[in-house]
């Protein structure tokens, strides 16, 4: 073959200053800039979010423990007025636990999003440093784990709605009677 018959004749004009202005794994500067100025936020959104974790845990911790010894006065001086202090006794003996195991499971929800945001961050400051495209793959795919994350929660939310309001009309009407 000659020279010139091995190209393709439909494909677009090569924009010479776009190519001479990246660097690295073929980002421009703008992007690099975009790129540095986002690690450190991650990073910090990352462990605001363990913080967050471990005072969900520590409140859980707090629920549990102490919301029985709390809720037992507050039954002894109901059973003094009456008739349902039964009632209300055998309802909140398990209070406690129960408020405990949701502060439990919302710190193990909000762990992963920080995990993902703090991986992300890290990953982008590692390609920074290598100029790497594999680091830059890496931070990719954690982000891509972030917005995976909050859309399976987003579809689980919308799909507890409807769940959520035939409950509440069932109990509704259960108390009704």
């Amino acid at each position: 073959m000659q020279d010139g018959q091995d190209e393709n004749p439909y494909r677009s004009p090569e924009n010479e200053a776009l190519a001479q202005a990246t660097t690295g794994a073929g980002l421009s500067e703008t992007a690099l800039f975009y790129l540095k100025g986002t690690h450190g936020w991650l990073r910090f959104l990352g462990i605001m979010g363990f913080i967050g974790c471990g005072f969900l845990v520590l409140t859980g911790v707090f629920m549990l423990i102490f919301t029985n010894e709390v809720i037992g006065e507050i039954a002894n001086e109901v059973s003094e007025l009456g008739g349902v202090a039964g009632i209300f006794k055998s309802i909140t003996g398990s209070v406690g636990p129960f408020v405990g195991a949701i502060y439990a499971a919302m710190a193990v929800l909000y762990f992963f999003p920080s995990k993902f945001c703090w991986d992300f961050g890290s990953k982008i400051r590692k390609f920074l440093v290598s100029n790497a495209a594999g680091d830059l793959e890496a931070a990719l795919k954690s982000n891509k784990s972030l917005f995976k994350f909050f859309g399976i929660l987003t579809i689980t939310g919308l799909a507890l709605i409807p769940v959520t309001i035939i409950i509440t009309v069932i109990a509704i009407i259960v108390s009704g009677l």
